[in-house]
């Protein structure tokens, strides 16, 4: 079944791995904050670890290697980098452009932690902090749709995907998720997917500049 159905095998085993970890952060309450990170970031492993399974399981030792390859795949060229980089920075400072417009108060940016915290912040991602999720979303997912429906087809139906796997953490305290609107997440979800297929497109299918953007 896994071989025969390869995205769909992906799409559940991924929901499978990470909603198990996640829904008991549910029940969890607000002094548990170490078993709550702990099974937080775990979750967060699902989508990799469904790569893995459905590339041993369709291809053998063969589709692990595939799936390694994209990976590890770095000499991508200095601008993918850059992109990888400068595009989350240039999201940020357009959407505060619109939120002043809009009416919005000045920020008071006397109060931004030091620039140290960002480089950090980055390996932090990249190895634990949602960055692994991409070797499983655009590593092994986005190909194969890509394979089916136009780019922009295929970033809108992974964007719902990923969207929809982060629930759990919607309705669990504490998480990054709880406090935000899930109609503005799911818009800005596929707005982001769409962003992550053209840098992975112009790439060449690297996931490690996924993980970088992410």
């Amino acid at each position: 079944i896994i071989k025969k159905h390869q995205l769909v095998s992906f799409f559940v085993i991924a929901y499978a791995i990470s909603w198990v970890l996640w829904l008991p952060m549910l029940f969890l309450n607000e002094q548990a904050v170490v078993a709550k990170t702990m099974l937080l970031l775990a979750g967060g492993f699902g989508p990799m670890l469904a790569g893995l399974i459905v590339s041993r399981v369709a291809f053998g030792k063969q589709g692990i290697l595939d799936y390694k390859t994209r990976v590890f795949m770095w000499r991508v060229g200095l601008k993918n980098y850059l992109g990888a980089l400068l595009i989350p920075i240039l999201i940020y400072v357009l959407a505060y452009g619109v939120y002043l417009i809009l009416g919005g108060s000045p920020m008071d940016f006397s109060k931004t932690p030091s620039i140290l915290v960002y480089p950090l912040s980055l390996v932090f991602v990249c190895l634990l902090g949602g960055g692994l999720e991409e070797p499983g979303w655009r590593g092994f997912a986005l190909p194969r749709l890509q394979n089916i429906f136009n780019p922009i087809l295929s970033s809108v139906v992974l964007g719902v995907v990923w969207v929809f796997w982060h629930l759990p953490l919607f309705l669990s305290q504490g998480t990054s998720q709880s406090g935000l609107h899930f109609g503005w997440y799911l818009l800005n979800g596929i707005g982001l997917s769409i962003i992550f297929t053209l840098l992975h497109n112009k790439s060449g299918g690297s996931a490690l500049i996924a993980i970088i953007l992410h």
